[in-house]
Formats: structure tokens, sequence, C-alpha cells
């Protein structure tokens, strides 16, 4: 009798941990997850706390939609300008490889 409940006490145990293990596993991977779809999405994120921010500050009473998707535009423009430059400086420092000179 006292075998067959250390028996189960073990299996309801190890059930438990197991399922610890998966549940830290999987809030780990959702993390990753979010964390690369938004930067993969990074324009639009970025635009839409912005946003966000304005909207629910108490000092600011400017609510209307062309305001902010002139904050909007100018996001995407700086992080097109950010795209370039990061793009630019990629291609500088493969010709100074090539070249063999230093960066």
């Amino acid at each position: 009798m006292t075998l067959s409940i250390i028996i189960v006490a073990a299996g309801l145990i190890g059930t438990l941990v197991d399922g610890l293990i998966a549940c830290f596993i999987q809030k780990v991977q959702f993390k990753n997850e979010l964390q690369r779809i938004r930067e993969e999405h990074r324009t639009e994120f970025q635009a839409e706390q912005t946003a966000l921010h304005f909207i629910s500050h108490a000092n600011y009473t400017d609510r209307s939609f062309e305001t902010l998707k002139n904050i909007y535009e100018v996001l995407e423009a700086m992080s097109y300008e950010k795209y370039l430059l990061e793009l630019w400086q990629q291609k500088h420092s493969v010709k100074t490889r090539v070249n063999g000179g230093d960066y």
C-alpha cells in the first residue's frame, strides 16, 4: 500500500516539475518571438507607441488624426534614413575588407 502511494506521489511530482519546465520554456519562447516581431515591424511599432503616448498624455490636447499622421510620417522618415545609413555602412565595411584596408 505504501509503495503504491510513493509511486503515485513520485509520478505527480514528476508531472508537476515537467509542467513548470514546459511553462517556463514557453514563456521564454513567447518573449523572444514577440521581440523578433517588434524588431521586424519596428517602424509601425514605434509609431503606435508614440501615438499612444501622445493620446494618453494629460497635457496633450490636440488629438486629431492629422497631427498623429504627421508624427508617424516623421518617424517613418527617420527610420528610413537610419536604414540607408546602415546600408551605406555595410557597403563601406565590405569595400574596405575587400581592399584589405582598415575600418
